[in-house]
């Protein structure tokens, strides 16, 4: 489908956060079709008055005030709940967090209403809205987790398996009543087009019921000019990189485990997460680094310097990482249940083991610690895997999903 560059507006988008850095309203705005886009808090840093007082406010204030903003995406087209948003996160409990989706959900199917707008909202604010929409109306899902019904499932079986005790019951999915996971489940149901970033959240989603004629997957894309892949390299000890927060479901703590048990590696295992843990004693294996909160630019050197990214993840929509240490020339190393397969087609099969399967990540970090020089080599190779993955192309994607047709009684 061809992009009908300067049509009449007529999308909504709506999700909380500065997620994907507003990929999904810039996407319909590059092309002239976004309406409006609803979301908690956005910085209005274009607007004149705005700019000309943050030339004298503290460059703390307007480093916190950056990330919730692109200049791609102009404040006149956004519509923000910045007073009752901001008294809402400062309770943080998931209670709160629904209350908060509820709100930008139901602003957006009034916005969509008013404007006679399609409308597209991410997962966890669409059962807010889909209720209130005219049958006329279409309505798209991006479903950035696997789908909620599907993850309670999943974890439960997990912490039957493998004794997890309390490691999953502060994941959002376990935490909320069951009539809050019902109807964040049912958002999926309801949506004429669900889309995906990876091939496991398309399968949660045929899980659970949703037709396969309605899921559309698009993977994400990454900023090659910011994730550089010549800014410092690999050298003296091998260097192994976990990014994320340290939780069962990102097999955090059986990654210490793993790392535990190898032995005879002069290897290091760094670890980037914005969360104060304690670590516990690291018995044997290599020496265990942990960087607190990087900025960005120390983020992607450290990429630079590591020889292999790893993310153990029990489930993941995407893991946004992978693409971004390859961009950084780091080869990935990650379980199944990521968005690792889709990117890792044709590579060698040490790359990615089964999720759950620890012996199957200790034969593998074991193989690779000890063909390091491989991994040196195939930089080139990983840079290369990531430029093809542009968010200029997501984009794209994303708009021919959404404009797709689609047999459906919502539709007809």
């Amino acid at each position: 489908m061809q992009d009908n560059i300067g049509a009449t507006p007529h999308w909504v988008v709506a999700h909380c956060g500065a997620r994907d850095r507003y990929q999904l309203p810039i996407a319909f705005h590059e092309v002239g079709q976004l309406h409006r886009f609803v979301t908690d808090w956005y910085s209005p840093l274009d607007s004149p008055t705005i700019g000309a007082f943050l030339e004298h406010a503290a460059p703390r204030l307007r480093s916190k005030l950056a990330p919730r903003y692109r200049k791609e995406l102009p404040s006149n087209l956004v519509k923000d709940l910045k007073l009752r948003g901001s008294i809402i996160r400062a309770f943080k409990s998931v209670r709160m967090k629904f209350e908060l989706n509820r709100l930008v959900g139901e602003y957006a199917a009034r916005a969509a209403l008013d404007s006679g707008s399609d409308l597209l909202i991410t997962s966890y604010n669409g059962w807010a809205a889909f209720p209130h929409l005219s049958k006329s109306t279409k309505k798209v899902l991006f479903q950035i987790h696997p789908h909620p019904w599907f993850l309670r499932e999943l974890y439960r079986s997990r912490e039957r398996e493998q004794d997890a005790g309390d490691g999953f019951l502060c994941e959002s999915e376990m935490e909320v009543t069951d009539d809050l996971l019902n109807r964040w489940g049912q958002e999926s149901l309801d949506a004429d087009i669900v889309v995906a970033a990876s091939s496991l959240t398309r399968k949660s989603l045929l899980h659970v019921g949703v037709r396969p004629e309605r899921i559309r997957v698009v993977p994400y894309g990454v900023d090659s000019l910011v994730f550089r892949n010549d800014v410092a390299s690999p050298s003296g000890k091998p260097k192994v990189l976990f990014v994320g927060q340290p939780t069962s479901r990102k097999g955090f703590w059986n990654l210490l485990d793993v790392w535990e048990r190898l032995d005879n590696h002069q290897a290091e295992l760094h670890i980037a997460s914005g969360s104060a843990v304690r670590l516990r004693e690291i018995r044997s294996g290599g020496p265990v680094i942990w960087h607190k909160r990087l900025a960005l630019a120390e983020l992607v050197e450290l990429m630079n310097r590591s020889d292999l990214l790893v993310l153990p993840s029990i489930a993941e929509g995407f893991g946004i990482v992978l693409l971004e240490a390859l961009s950084c020339g780091t080869p990935i190393l990650c379980s199944d249940a990521t968005a690792g397969p889709d990117l890792l087609k044709g590579w060698d099969e040490q790359f990615i083991f089964s999720a759950g399967d620890w012996n199957g990540l200790a034969s593998r970090l074991d193989h690779w610690l000890t063909n390091v020089g491989c991994l040196r080599k195939m930089r080139s190779s990983a840079r290369n895997l990531a430029e093809s993955q542009t968010w200029e192309r997501f984009r794209s994607s994303l708009r021919d999903a959404c404009n797709s047709d689609v047999k459906s009684e919502h539709l007809s």
